[in-house]
């Protein structure tokens, strides 16, 4: 019995011992697996850590070797736009270093590293001025002997840099090798454990494998996942960065462009030999070229709002049918000069009135109709207008038979800087800004934009806005209700003068005579003061009606100028001229304590808006009549004959010239009256040399409704022409007068 208890107690003691030392074969199975897994764990750890710091150091190196590349290439280039461009890529890789530099900072470093860092450190901060020097002195056109011995400083300093990074890529790439040395090691003792208890616990060890495996294969899944998120920005800063080249690129040309028009023919209008017909032709250029390059202006200015989440939006009445009106009549003569047929429908029932920014609508509803002329070279244009009265918004449909879009080119027409492509800008121009700002302003507006459209058929765009409270307003139901709207008239007669004095405060030699000369026209006369603290004198020693101060002059500021005047008393209008065109600079010199506002480039009838405000209208402005007798007879009657002929014949032939205007016969209409103008001046009437020359003016300016006026104004002087000379007595007295003026001494 004893022994039987005794064999079982034996047996449970082995089978104990058994399991207990299968157990801890499991257990040391275990930790062998765990100490495998953590060594990889370390090494890969450490080995990625090396990899990220060797990366870093590269990227810094890589920096700093095409900084100094930069420097000879601005130095090799002459264009300046070129040395511009390489001066921005030069601050970039400044940029580069930094954050690459930062980066490496985060990981952990030991004693040796840091003192390669605290010496970088040391070497940036005497780097970084000589580059920044030198690439101002080569900005700047230096002497080449500065240049080189600014050069030479900032390459010897480079190298020092070039240096420290090759010693801290050395030391990083010795320890990744050490790292993986040391990792083997570990593996190999490991192992060891695995093989000798391995076959004890070949199932759990299979297990640990699967678990091992599964860890690894979530780590190699992340990290791919990683790499492919980082494949993903690179491309996107690769697309990025040409975007913006391309950008550039396109600005340069399109602001050339213009610049080449209004230099060239600025410098041809100089030229002795041009006509009146050319001069009128190369100012038309050069005003048209003028106000191109303002638009493009305003539309990057329109689009840094929009980004700054600055743009401000009005909320006024407007008709949706005078908006096309006006649209059509400023878009229609351009659309007739290409053969285009310009049509407007109206889907109706559609509001009255709607509550919008008039100004803003206006502009998209142009931009996208003047785009629809420019891509079509024949057919039509339509313009639809249409009211949705489950979305309360109102609709602009414009449908053209042009070149049309692919899928792909749709896809991109609403981004910024871009058009359909390549070939879309290079022959139809334009910077890519009009329709992204549009579709900005519109969906601010409450609205959108879409377009549809089939390469070489046609494209047809839709804009909606917000309608605003159109609920208890008039809606237009039948054609017949539709309003002839048309072009807003001038705010005043061109003929109206003002008197008073004026004291324009401008730092700009060229813009005090332009904008002296546009307040002259207006009556007032006018003191120029070249700074706000010139123009503080001047105004306490000068009685003047009006002030116009510029805002950013030398020596004191309009603002300064403005607030001292206010604080001083003063109390008489003072305007604000600035080209700072932003919301917050209105609210700026309003606080100041300007009365009004007015940008440059100045708008002659937003000008003469401001004159009307502060100056009265002067009503002693008095016609002087002009001669009307000739100069040829007093000064030798004997040819009286001659005169009298000219006279006789002068009523027909302008009723020749009357005739010629009525048929729209300009090529006769502008003969005859080349031949009066030769011939009046030579019968002795300046006054129809001098009305005939406007005349000719008008013409080549293509401008007939100012052609009719003059034509009008010539009819009432041959009348009088006409009775004066019939008057053989009004000619005696005159001569009588004349010589007995001759036979008065003077007195010297």
């Amino acid at each position: 019995m004893s022994k039987l208890m005794h064999k079982q107690n034996v047996e449970t003691v082995v089978q104990a011992g058994l399991g207990i030392i299968l157990v801890t074969l499991f257990l040391l199975s275990i930790v062998g697996m765990y100490q495998m897994r953590d060594t990889n764990r370390s090494m890969s750890e450490l080995v990625h850590t090396n990899q990220s710091k060797v990366e870093f150091a590269h990227q810094m190196r890589d920096a700093i070797r095409l900084r100094e590349i930069g420097l000879n290439k601005m130095l090799a280039l002459e264009d300046a736009f070129a040395q511009e461009e390489e001066l921005i890529r030069f601050y970039e890789n400044a940029g580069v270093y930094r954050i690459a530099r930062l980066k490496l900072l985060e990981l952990p470093m030991d004693n040796e590293e840091h003192a390669i860092h605290e010496q970088l450190t040391s070497a940036v901060r005497i780097a970084q001025p000589l580059n920044d020097k030198a690439a101002e002195q080569i900005a700047d056109g230096t002497s080449r002997k500065i240049l080189k011995e600014s050069l030479n400083a900032a390459s010897r300093q480079q190298q020092v840099l070039l240096g420290l990074l090759n010693n801290l890529v050395g030391i990083q790439i010795q320890r990744a090798r050490n790292a993986v040395v040391e990792g083997g090691k570990n593996y190999d003792h490991s192992l060891y454990i695995v093989i000798i208890f391995g076959t004890f616990i070949i199932i759990g060890a299979l297990l640990i494998v699967r678990k091992v495996s599964k860890y690894v294969a979530s780590k190699n899944q992340e990290l791919m996942k990683k790499n492919s998120q980082l494949a993903e920005a690179t491309i996107k800063a690769q697309a990025a960065s040409k975007t913006k080249s391309t950008f550039l690129a396109t600005m340069s040309h399109e602001i050339r462009t213009p610049l080449t028009a209004i230099i060239g023919f600025s410098e041809v209008m100089l030229e002795s030999d041009q006509t009146l017909e050319d001069r009128v032709k190369a100012i038309k250029t050069i005003n048209s070229s003028g106000k191109h390059l303002l638009k493009i202006i305003n539309d990057v200015l329109d689009l840094s709002k929009i980004e700054a989440n600055k743009l401000e939006l009005e909320n006024v009445p407007l008709s949706p049918i005078e908006l096309i009106a006006d649209v059509v009549a400023l878009i229609g003569p351009l659309a007739s000069a290409k053969g285009l047929i310009l049509n407007v429908r109206y889907d109706l029932p559609i509001p009255a009135l709607i509550h919008s920014d008039s100004f803003r609508l206006k502009q998209i509803v142009i931009n996208l109709v003047s785009n629809a002329v420019k891509f079509t070279e024949s057919g039509h244009i339509i313009i639809t207008a249409s009211y949705d009265v489950n979305s309360n918004q109102m609709g602009f449909t414009i449908n053209d038979s042009g070149i049309g879009m692919t899928e792909k080119q749709k896809d991109l027409v609403f981004e910024a800087f871009r058009q359909a492509d390549s070939s879309t800008s290079r022959r139809y121009g334009g910077t890519g800004l009009g329709l992204s700002l549009s579709k900005d302003l519109a969906q601010k507006m409450g609205g959108d934009i879409t377009v549809e459209s089939l390469l070489n058929t046609g494209s047809q765009f839709k804009l909606t806005v917000d309608s605003g409270d159109v609920a208890d307003g008039d809606f237009v139901f039948h054609e017949n209700e539709l309003t002839k709207a048309t072009m807003e008239e001038d705010y005043l007669q061109s003929t109206d003068k003002f008197s008073g004095k004026v004291l324009l405060c401008e730092d700009n030699f060229d813009n005090q005579r332009l904008i002296t000369h546009f307040i002259r026209k207006l009556g007032p006369t006018v003191d120029v003061a070249d700074n706000g603290q010139i123009g503080i004198s001047m105004v306490y020693k000068g009685d003047y009606d009006l002030v116009f101060m510029d805002m950013q002059m030398p020596m004191m500021s309009g603002v300064e100028a403005t607030q001292r005047l206010r604080e001083k008393g003063y109390t008489k209008p003072i305007v604000a001229l600035t080209a700072n065109a932003m919301q917050l600079d209105r609210e700026d010199c309003l606080s100041a304590g300007c009365d009004d506002f007015i940008t440059k480039p100045i708008n002659r009838k937003e000008l003469q808006k401001i004159i009307s405000r502060f100056l009265q209208k002067d009503r002693a402005v008095v016609q002087v009549e002009p001669q009307i007798v000739s100069d040829l007879i007093l000064d030798d009657p004997e040819l009286a004959h001659l005169v009298a002929k000219f006279c006789k014949e002068l009523p027909a032939n302008y009723s020749d010239i009357c005739e010629l205007e009525k048929n729209k016969d300009w090529a006769g209409f502008s003969s005859a009256i080349h031949q009066l103008k030769g011939l009046g001046g030579g019968m002795g009437y300046p006054i129809l040399t001098q009305l005939t020359g406007k005349i000719e003016f008008q013409m080549a300016n293509e401008d007939y409704k100012t052609v009719h006026r003059l034509v009008s104004e010539l009819g009432s002087i041959v009348q009088r022409i006409s009775l004066v000379s019939a008057n053989d007595e009004s000619y005696a007295m005159l001569r009588e007068n004349k010589e007995a003026q001759q036979k008065t001494p003077r007195l010297v």
